[in-house]
């Protein structure tokens, strides 16, 4: 019984190992590329408000404000 419970434990702590490395690289994937977060803005997609949320809440809460004024002034989206 003890030892499926380390086994258990094992997996378990694998599995938020991979999830943790996996929500880092999408973190990492919105951070640097700009036409990525445009792609998620034009679907309305709410990964890409929560990633301004928690910017917001880091220190850089105009990063929403130059992604849309760039878009805006590079007429890649309709206002």
């Amino acid at each position: 019984m003890l030892k499926k419970c380390i086994a258990y434990s094992g997996v378990l702590l694998a599995v938020e190992t991979v999830l943790a490395f996996s929500g880092y690289l999408y973190y990492k994937k919105l951070k640097n590329s700009q036409e990525y977060r445009q792609t998620l803005y034009e679907r309305n997609s709410k990964i890409l408000s929560l990633y301004y949320y928690v910017g917001e809440k880091l220190g850089q809460a105009d990063l929403k404000d130059k992604d849309l004024e760039l878009w805006h002034t590079a007429s890649k989206i309709e206002k």
